[in-house]
């Protein structure tokens, strides 16, 4: 299976909250899915910053 990065755009990437470690987003995705009631919040590096952001898109595995 490989693994389909997760692309974003320069200008979704600025108005995007950043974290600077893998640990703060999986802090800040508990957080915010607990206190929506929510659970499919995920964290991915950017491709654009380099660093993490949240996202609510479904991650894309494609297996060849």
């Amino acid at each position: 299976m490989s693994k389909i990065p997760q692309l974003t755009s320069p200008g979704t990437c600025k108005k995007k909250h950043t974290y600077y470690s893998s640990e703060a987003a999986t802090r800040a995705k508990r957080r915010r899915n607990k206190a929506a009631g929510i659970n499919y919040l995920r964290k991915y590096r950017c491709n654009e910053c380099d660093l993490w952001h949240l996202t609510t898109e479904r991650k894309i595995d494609n297996e060849t």
